[in-house]
């Protein structure tokens, strides 16, 4: 089918995994700040909330794309494929600014986060629906991973694994999204791999810390 994207493609695989993963740590890690009430666990939860509805996103796009929701359409799928990467682009920028958040909380009023975050997600959107490329994203996103590694290597808690393998895992998916130029498509299923298996390691840690 057109794209590679049908039931039993990796890709459709991977999406569903990826999905799977990122709310059963969100819900994992719901338990972890019950029993610590430490500010940095909820907004840590939040960034998985957000890489679930970035990946759902692009999912449902997926399947729209096979005609199971809509009759096969060119022109209504070239408004949704411009829809889908402003969406895409708005919830994982959340979702890296919640990472990053989570480890400078204490630094920043709350308030003043979401101001700001909401806002340049939204700009990022918005130019990303303009340009109809995900390239911007990366752009933008990369100096934010930068940071959140920089301050995760710093830290000197267990909870320094955790945020290194998150920003791997978005630094991995960030290749995923560029334009088919950059990464060719017969490297993509190494990426899924990859991307898969740091993400097992993430939410075994998190079920560890959790019993």
């Amino acid at each position: 089918m057109r794209g590679g994207f049908h039931p039993a493609s990796p890709e459709f695989i991977y999406s569903i995994i990826v999905i799977i993963l990122c709310f059963l740590i969100y819900f994992k890690t719901k338990v972890m700040y019950k029993l610590s009430k430490y500010k940095g666990i909820q907004y840590f939860r939040y960034t998985f909330f957000f890489f679930g509805l970035a990946y759902l996103t692009r999912f449902l796009f997926h399947l729209l794309k096979l005609g199971f929701f809509v009759v096969r359409n060119q022109r209504a799928l070239r408004i949704y494929s411009p829809l889908t990467i402003t969406l895409v682009g708005y919830f994982s920028t959340m979702a890296i600014f919640y990472l990053l958040y989570s480890q400078v909380w204490k630094k920043f009023k709350f308030e003043s986060f979401i101001i700001f975050s909401n806002l340049l997600a939204a700009i990022i959107a918005i130019i990303s629906f303009s340009t109809k490329s995900p390239i911007i994203i990366s752009l933008v996103q990369l100096p934010i991973i930068i940071a959140i590694i920089y301050f995760a290597i710093k830290k000197k808690s267990p909870s320094k694994t955790l945020y290194i393998l998150t920003s791997l895992f978005w630094f991995i998916n960030l290749f995923l999204l560029s334009p088919g130029k950059f990464i060719p498509k017969n490297t993509n299923i190494f990426f899924h791999i990859l991307s898969i298996i740091v993400f097992g390691i993430i939410y075994h840690k998190v079920s560890k810390w959790t019993k």
